[in-house]
């Protein structure tokens, strides 16, 4: 897992910051309402993986990648590492670069 993401371009002069895909609903909630106590505006959507539905969430959009990487900073530094999100975003990292590998081949 890279040490710090790059924040994704979304569209002209716009960036986000991916948070993670998650299986459990409690958990985008719980996340959304903690980055909001941050003032960090989110983004979900809906993602269907060979695991089943899970959810996408995005924090942005950021005017400049100058401001996703301080807001990815402030994340970071609030951030609470329990072993269910671990695992989760273990899990989510380990599917998109299964499916990375296969539109490849």
């Amino acid at each position: 897992m890279p040490e710090k993401p790059a924040p994704a371009a979304k569209a002209a002069g716009e960036y986000v910051v991916l948070i993670g895909a998650f299986a459990n609903e409690a958990n985008v909630k719980n996340l959304k309402a903690k980055l909001g106590e941050q003032g960090i505006k989110t983004i979900s959507e809906p993602l269907d993986t060979p695991q089943g539905k899970k959810t996408r969430l995005r924090a942005g959009p950021f005017a400049s990648k100058d401001a996703a990487d301080k807001a990815l900073d402030k994340i970071r530094s609030h951030q609470k590492h329990d072993s269910a999100t671990k695992d989760e975003v273990i899990e989510t990292v380990r599917e998109l670069l299964w499916n990375a590998q296969r539109e490849i081949i």
